[in-house]
C-alpha cells in the first residue's frame, strides 16, 4: 500500500473520530470522503488481491456473507 493511502487511512480515522467526538455525526461518511479525497485510487489498493460481491439489490443483503 502506498505512502498516500496510510496517510489517507489515518487522515479519514482522524476526520471519523473527530465527528463523533463534537457529536458532528457518526463519522462514517466523512472519514470516507477524506480518504477519497487524498487517494482517490484508496478502494482499488485496499481491494487488491481480494475477492468481492456486491450486492446492490433491496434484498439479500443481510444474509450475504
Amino acid at each position: 500500500m502506498s505512502l498516500r493511502a496510510r496517510v489517507a487511512l489515518g487522515a479519514g480515522r482522524a476526520a471519523g473520530w473527530a465527528s463523533r467526538v463534537t457529536g458532528r455525526g457518526a463519522g462514517t461518511q466523512v472519514s470516507g470522503r477524506v480518504m477519497l479525497a487524498i487517494a482517490p485510487d484508496l478502494l482499488e489498493q485496499v481491494g487488491s488481491g481480494r475477492r468481492c460481491a456486491i450486492v446492490s439489490a433491496t434484498n439479500g443483503k443481510t444474509t450475504t456473507t
